[in-house]
């Protein structure tokens, strides 16, 4: 690491956003996403330095705030920070190269989404509105070389936020913290469901997209925008914190 490690490279604002995507990860933690220390999230630097990445050995209920992430440049060299990086960065290198309206980023394994990425019928929604994710079939292992990041980015498109990763994970983003937040909980929900699906013997029936597409279209329309279900998210966290979930442990107990 260059100088910059000796420096106070986060500034109050910065500071202030690395401690909401820290709640967000909590969040996901809480909603499927945790897998014991694996699963990143990551967010653009807004100077342009690279991005923040969750440093590793510590699970997506254990970030509580700036402190857990680490400065990497697009080339994968940590600049600020003492906690080790995933092996994985490229994923969000990628992502943040190929789609700069894309400023949020993470990596997980839910279990249901696991499961579906194992399945070549296109995902579906039972009653939820979105066209079917795209689904990386490149390679099932680690996504750490640039190559492989540039490859997984690239399944995205020019407008999708989520993908499912042939027997690995998912990747979901977000212009905000909010955004891809909720993208991570949607897409794990829809695997359920179509899960759910796939296991009950009853006949089932696809929505009409377009039916879907006026009815879900819009998230303002039915939540008043992302922060409604955002801070409903948050209320959740905090009881949990408040009961004291064992998969949200305090920071002198790590």
């Amino acid at each position: 690491m260059d100088d910059l490690r000796k420096l106070d490279v986060i500034s109050p604002a910065l500071r202030q956003e690395l401690d909401k995507l820290a709640k967000g990860a909590r969040i996901l933690e809480l909603n499927g996403h945790g897998d014991r220390i694996f699963g990143h999230v990551a967010l653009r630097d807004p100077e342009g330095r690279g991005f923040w990445l969750k440093r590793h050995n510590i699970s997506l209920g254990e970030v509580f705030d700036s402190r857990d992430f680490v400065l990497l440049d697009f080339d994968g060299n940590q600049k600020h920070g003492p906690g080790k990086r995933h092996s994985e960065w490229p994923i969000h290198a990628g992502i943040f190269l190929a789609r700069p309206d894309l400023n949020v980023s993470a990596h997980t394994h839910p279990f249901h989404s696991v499961i579906y990425s194992a399945v070549k019928k296109p995902l579906g929604s039972v009653s939820g509105a979105g066209k079917p994710p795209p689904r990386f079939e490149g390679t099932s292992e680690f996504i750490d070389t640039p190559e492989l990041g540039h490859a997984l980015a690239a399944s995205l498109g020019k407008d999708a936020k989520m993908a499912l990763m042939r027997h690995h994970g998912v990747i979901f983003a977000g212009r905000t913290i909010e955004e891809m937040v909720l993208a991570g909980i949607e897409i794990e929900q829809r695997c359920q469901q179509m899960l759910a699906v796939a296991s009950a013997d009853l006949p089932f029936e696809w929505p009409d997209a377009d039916e879907l597409q006026r009815k879900f279209g819009s998230t303002a329309k039915r939540v008043g925008g992302p922060s409604g279900l955002w801070d409903y998210y948050c209320r959740v966290l905090a009881r949990a914190e408040l009961q004291g979930d064992p998969r949200l442990s305090h920071k002198c107990l790590l």
